[in-house]
């Protein structure tokens, strides 16, 4: 599901023409150009099952961190990035959902090295093709 989700963003437009391929599981390195994305697995991301077994369909939580170095920098990218992500169903995705959204302000060490950001939460299903 990693490679699928990351492939899905980049193959966005809107979101690509704002971040070309700076999107990546994990932290980015310290002095990413900005604006870029970070990927977070952070729920479970774990199998249903039924009386006869596992049923093919995984759920989880990704965390997707949208950094800008402005506070509307940031949030554009997060606007994109939701605009694709929320609701989606297509390819081995079962459903995609925004469940949380909030503003953080962290990173450098001095004020003016601090990225701007919003995180976004998306509960996601997932059925391997």
């Amino acid at each position: 599901m990693q490679v699928e989700f990351r492939a899905l963003l980049l193959a966005d437009g809107p979101l690509a023409a704002m971040v070309g391929a700076r999107i990546d599981w994990g932290v980015s390195a310290q002095g990413s150009q900005m604006p870029r994305v970070t990927l977070q697995l952070i729920g479970d991301n774990a199998q249903g099952f039924t009386f006869e077994g596992g049923d093919g369909l995984f759920e989880g939580r990704v965390q997707v961190g949208c950094y800008g170095e402005s506070y509307g920098e940031a949030a554009a990218v997060a606007g994109a990035v939701k605009a694709l992500l929320d609701g989606y169903r297509a390819d081995g995705f079962r459903g995609v959902f925004c469940v949380s959204e909030r503003d953080e302000y962290s990173g450098g060490i001095t004020d003016s090295a601090r990225p701007f950001g919003k995180q976004l939460d998306f509960k996601t299903k997932w059925r391997k093709q």
